[in-house]
């Protein structure tokens, strides 16, 4: 499985991909500053707001090219604001946030189901 993280704090950065190596730790993980390397994988995670591309046209490229590609989105911004940019809640962790927050999105929207990925949400 092939996992990206974009998110050009680096501190937030480091804090997911720590907790997505803990749920995934067979997972091949690459975290990049900004939305420009990010393309090809299993899952994304990228905050709303980068420097050079933001998350939301990140997400749209990416889909465009990978309908694979499960997208989530990891934010500090407020709830109105995602929903005036069209991003589904239900795919959006919260900053600050614990490895108990990543798992709970990840199981309720379906990315844990047997054959997903061969891989199931480790307890």
């Amino acid at each position: 499985m092939k996992i990206l993280i974009a998110d050009d704090m680096e501190y937030a950065r480091a804090n997911i991909m720590e907790l997505v190596k803990n749920i995934f730790p067979e997972a091949e993980i690459d975290a990049f500053s900004d939305g420009t390397h990010a393309w090809e994988a299993d899952l994304l995670f990228t905050d709303v707001r980068m420097v050079r591309m933001h998350g939301p046209e990140l997400a749209e490229k990416v889909a465009e090219k990978h309908s694979h590609t499960e997208i989530f989105f990891v934010t500090g911004e407020d709830k109105a604001e995602l929903e005036q940019l069209g991003i589904d809640l239900k795919r959006c962790i919260f900053k600050p946030y614990m490895i108990g927050d990543v798992k709970k999105c990840l199981k309720e929207n379906k990315v844990f189901e047997f054959g997903s990925f061969g891989n199931e949400l480790r307890p």
